[in-house]
């Protein structure tokens, strides 16, 4: 039991260096070149604009910093949920399997009833948590902070996840939404593939 006490207190002593060894910072200049200086540490995003299409920015919970100014998955993409408001998702008496959101737990506000925070909150739609709104009801259907950033252009298709601007058209969701712009540039491939045949088959036989 003694020894299982020991490695307890090494692991958290080894984890807590860990985080220490984040850089810190004042200003950009001291954070390497791929690097922002927020929130006063060089970190690797500052908006979902600087992640991969269906990631979003952790720059909310500075009590992890290995995750705080870095990309991360949406671990409740599709989970069934029901729409909370912002007292209820921080109320840790409310099922966390109804919240469309990925939160912490800070021990440090004296308001015990509201001590869930949210590091990204999803929408839930048709019962179904998603990464982003493609109805665009809540104003935003593209990422919250634009798309300028290290990663690629965004903007939200059905069920509610991210393509580029270029594959959205092409997206299942898109086709799902609209079928006749899908079908249409089907029927512009056929006609093309007619028109070249044909040219073809005139200029053999001429």
């Amino acid at each position: 039991m003694r020894t299982f006490a020991l490695v307890v207190v090494l692991l958290a002593v080894l984890a807590s260096t860990a985080q220490a060894n984040k850089k810190t910072c004042l200003e950009q200049h001291e954070c390497s070149s791929d690097q922002y200086c927020f929130g006063g540490y060089c970190v690797s995003c500052k908006s979902n604009a600087d992640c991969a299409l269906n990631e979003y920015c952790n720059i909310k919970n500075m009590r992890d910093l290995d995750r705080f100014g870095s990309c991360q998955k949406f671990p409740y993409n599709h989970a069934k949920c029901i729409p909370l408001e912002s007292g209820d998702l921080a109320d840790p008496r409310v099922d966390n399997s109804t919240k469309c959101a990925v939160q912490y737990y800070d021990p440090s506000n004296p308001n015990v009833n509201q001590r869930m925070v949210t590091e990204y909150q999803g929408y839930c739609i048709e019962g179904r948590c998603r990464l982003c709104d493609y109805t665009g009801n809540n104003g935003k259907n593209d990422a919250e902070s634009g798309n300028e950033g290290k990663g690629k252009p965004r903007t939200c298709v059905f069920p509610g996840k991210y393509a580029t601007p270029h594959s959205a058209e092409w997206s299942p969701g898109r086709y799902y939404e609209n079928p006749v712009y899908v079908w249409l540039a089907i029927f512009f491939c056929f006609i093309f593939i007619i028109t070249v045949f044909n040219m073809l088959g005139y200029l053999f036989h001429k």
